[in-house]
């Protein structure tokens, strides 16, 4: 696991609980809001019991970073509280492996998305800091083919495509900068760009399975683990 990643995503998660504890309760404003985000990133996912059953077949072990690429929005449902969605595409390294005569590749993609709920710590005219906790579920593919063509020609055989599936608990913490655009009646919009960060934590794994077909002895695995990511977006602020 990158040691950055995981730090910074850590540290985020530890400031997202501090700031609960903190939290005041407030009247509720005369606002409405609508925000969209296009967000991308970092993830880590603990995969080593997996990359363990790699590495004694002779496959080239994953890398637990995964790029993550997505979107989602979110709307004030009353005072300060937030009421959203989002959705992420999670993509993996691409390997190549020699075993014998014969060379391999491998791949591994996945995706989860959330239902969330949110509370506006802080809202003025310039930022926006909001924990984030949702639930979702998400999974992973790994596939594993023949890379050569002489050698598919010669011995023609399927991939293998591994998957798992995960119930997730979503814990983050948001921060979002606004830049106010010019006004529209009585309406406000702004141009937001922001940083979000947390955990994504499994509940309940599903096991490995090859199409319909669960697999017995299978490794230990699901797709915990923490992210960082980038988010701009925007959208209008209505006053009642």
């Amino acid at each position: 696991m990158s040691n950055r990643l995981k730090s910074i995503a850590t540290l985020i998660v530890l400031v997202f609980f501090i700031s609960i504890g903190d939290v005041v309760s407030e009247e509720a404003d005369s606002t409405k809001v609508f925000r969209g985000y296009f967000m991308i990133g970092g993830t880590a996912f603990d995969i080593e019991p997996l990359n363990s059953r790699l590495k004694t077949k002779g496959y080239t072990e994953f890398s637990d970073d995964f790029f993550s690429i997505g979107g989602g929005f979110f709307s004030k449902a009353s005072g300060r509280v937030l009421v959203g969605v989002e959705g992420h595409l999670l993509v993996g390294e691409e390997k190549s492996s020699v075993i014998g005569s014969k060379s391999y590749s491998s791949s591994a993609i996945g995706g989860y998305g959330f239902l969330n709920t949110g509370y506006l710590m802080v809202e003025n005219d310039f930022l926006d800091l909001y924990p984030v906790l949702g639930i979702g579920i998400g999974g992973i593919g790994f596939k594993i083919g023949q890379s050569s063509f002489d050698d598919i020609l010669d011995d023609p055989q399927g991939a293998a495509n591994l998957n798992t599936f995960s119930f997730l608990l979503n814990l983050a913490l948001g921060a979002d900068y606004k830049i106010k655009l010019p006004e529209d009646g009585t309406n406000e919009s702004f141009l937001v760009i922001g940083l979000r960060g947390g955990y994504a934590l499994s509940l309940f794994d599903s096991g490995w399975f090859m199409d319909e077909f669960s697999l017995s002895d299978d490794p230990e695995g699901g797709i915990s683990g923490p992210y960082v990511r980038i988010t701009i977006g925007g959208g209008p602020i209505a006053k009642k």
